[in-house]
């Protein structure tokens, strides 16, 4: 079976085109509309985590946004968004990075005002892979910083690039990130691959209200 790895990802981006990958999006609508609602100045550090090739750094930059970090496990998928963005690309921070270690992103802590996630968190299946990922979002996520992620919910497919996948309900997460962290917004939402086959996603909003573990 295909790991949750480095080689894993570096090969799919490496063997498909970005238009064709199974999570693509020409214009990341839901993630802009969520991310608006935050009402960031245009400094504010916005971290995408699991950044792959998204067009969401496309249209950040167009907004005039400036303290963007794209971090992602496959340096191939970073080479590929940066080659993209041209000269454009010197404006954001570059991270490789899994997020299970967190080691790279260490001197963010207690920096970051948005924690940005489509599609990376419902790949960790292990408790331990999610323990980690939450640790480390609590170590750079501001006080009154904002949490955007995004799943596949309950009942649509169990698998994404050929690795399982976990699936979660707003309440679901809400739980999952404790108390934390105050719910601020809510949706499902169908998206149509590629291939024209559609998944349902969870989409939440949370904001940091406390450091209280």
């Amino acid at each position: 079976m295909p790991q949750n790895s480095v080689d894993h990802w570096d090969q799919t981006y490496a063997n498909k085109a970005s238009e064709k990958l199974g999570w693509y999006e020409s214009h990341p609508d839901t993630s802009l509309k969520l991310i608006a609602q935050c009402q960031l100045p245009a400094e504010a550090r916005i971290l995408i985590a699991g950044a792959g090739t998204s067009t969401l750094l496309d249209a950040l930059l167009a907004q005039g946004y400036q303290g963007l970090i794209a971090t992602d496990l496959s340096p191939v998928a970073l080479s590929q968004l940066q080659a993209r963005l041209g000269p454009t690309a010197q404006k954001v921070t570059w991270v490789v990075e899994d997020l299970r270690s967190g080691q790279a992103l260490a001197p963010y802590q207690h920096q970051i005002d948005l924690w940005q996630d489509r599609a990376v968190l419902h790949f960790l299946i292990e408790e331990a892979e999610r323990a980690a990922y939450l640790k480390l979002l609590k170590e750079l996520l501001k006080p009154g910083g904002f949490v955007i992620l995004a799943c596949f919910a309950p009942g649509t497919a169990e698998k994404c690039s050929g690795l399982p996948v976990r699936q979660y309900s707003a309440a679901d997460l809400a739980q999952w990130l404790g108390p934390e962290f105050k719910g601020l917004d809510q949706r499902e939402e169908v998206y149509t691959m590629p291939s024209g086959d559609t998944r349902l996603f969870t989409y939440v909003r949370f904001q940091r209200v406390s450091d209280h573990v």
